[in-house]
């Protein structure tokens, strides 16, 4: 009685996804800050560094809907096995070579893997519970998210001045034992039934799923509302920390990071049993609200503003994400993870984030580049009111009269 109030009654293979989860993405955490300080120590510039560690989310941007078609076409379980064994190669990689050209190529891997390794992992999690479930798995998948990235970045902050090559080599072992463990973990009953189902269904061509996508302009009016949002969210990472050292203020950034990660941990349950209860697009507009009100305060030169700030950014953060990508899944019926990889796209936000930040603050500073930026954040809410009233438009015109 005890284990269903304090924990969710999900399946086996649901928790153990579930830890997956959050080593992923406390890896990654922990490795990004890692391998910006190894590759200065073997001698690579700052401009390669970036270069290094960004264009792997490029690509995973793209490899998202493709990686989403593959889980369609060929099951979760398989997918998932091929990225975990890709993305071991790739830390191998890492542990024998110094070639700026070999770890171009592997970043491009590795990035791939990051970036695409949470759609295979959402829809294992959906095929595994019944569809009232999966808005709660998608909640739930956040917040393990969050909290993984939170662990990660501390304890990479922490323990960077110890890391050499081998570390590379060591994460490597540990996907390789992860996907051991999962050869062992039981498929939930309702996965096996979905899974019977799909391996004897007529799967659509890429063509075809092609030819659906691009005709689906529900699909694009939410596409276009998760890179509005991804635009100003990025801020934090991208403009932020320019405008701080504009002031010599660039101190706060850690205090304003640290508050940021623990506000997650501590709000990111109670807001989301709140606005659980709420209609979709109140929870939408007050998330972007809340983003764009914490943008504004950073157009004002006032340390104090600053952390009021964070508390705005975090509230704007925490729920819009689970229910866009909610949104979107519902919409692919069959082609559900084609869909969910289609939300990778949202990543292009973060290139027009830092991109369009940096610009506007060369132009005119805070008071340009936030309130900018924070407008642009309000087109997510007008892209997704588009969005619902066209799903509703041809819901109407498919009911007989």
């Amino acid at each position: 009685m005890k284990r269903k109030k304090w924990f969710p009654d999900y399946p086996t293979g649901v928790w153990y996804l579930a830890g997956v989860n959050f080593l992923t993405r406390f890896i990654t955490f922990l490795m990004l800050p890692l391998s910006i300080i190894y590759l200065g120590k073997i001698g690579f510039e700052e401009t390669e560094v970036g270069w290094l560690l960004g264009i792997g989310w490029i690509l995973g941007a793209f490899g998202g809907p493709m990686v989403g078609y593959l889980v369609d076409k060929l099951g979760a379980k398989k997918v998932y096995a091929v990225i975990l064994i890709l993305w071991s190669l790739s830390f191998f990689g890492y542990g024998l070579t110094q070639s700026f050209w070999i770890l171009m190529g592997l970043s491009l891997v590795n990035g791939f893997c990051r970036s695409t390794v949470e759609v295979v992992i959402l829809s294992r999690m959906f095929a595994s519970v019944s569809k009232e479930k999966q808005s709660k798995i998608n909640g739930f998948q956040y917040i393990i998210l969050n909290w993984g990235a939170i662990i990660g970045t501390a304890v990479g902050a922490y323990t960077g001045v110890y890391v050499t090559q081998d570390w590379f080599t060591y994460i490597g072992f540990v996907f390789l034992v992860l996907l051991i463990i999962d050869r062992f973990v039981p498929l939930a009953k309702l996965e096996k039934e979905k899974q019977r189902i799909q391996e004897n269904e007529e799967k659509p061509s890429i063509k075809e799923v092609i030819q659906i996508i691009s005709k689906d302009r529900v699909l694009l009016l939410f596409l276009f509302s998760g890179i509005c949002y991804m635009t100003g969210y990025i801020q934090l990472d991208a403009t932020i920390p320019i405008a701080l050292n504009d002031q010599n203020q660039m101190h706060t950034y850690a205090f304003l990071n640290l508050e940021n990660s623990i506000l997650v941990v501590l709000l990111a349950v109670p807001i989301m049993n709140l606005v659980s209860k709420w209609r979709p697009f109140t929870v939408v507009f007050t998330m972007c609200l809340f983003l764009s009100l914490s943008l504004i305060c950073f157009v004002f030169h006032s340390t104090p503003l600053y952390y009021v700030a964070i508390l705005f950014y975090t509230i704007g953060e925490i729920a819009f994400v689970p229910l866009w990508r909610q949104k979107i899944a519902d919409l692919g019926g069959p082609l559900q993870s084609t869909y969910l990889g289609l939300t990778n796209i949202s990543y292009l936000g973060f290139f027009f984030g830092n991109f369009l930040g940096g610009m506007f603050f060369e132009k005119g500073g805070s008071l340009l580049a936030f309130s900018i930026i924070a407008i642009m954040v309000q087109f997510t809410f007008v892209f997704y009111i588009f969005a619902t009233q066209t799903q509703n438009k041809s819901v109407k015109e498919m009911v007989p009269k």
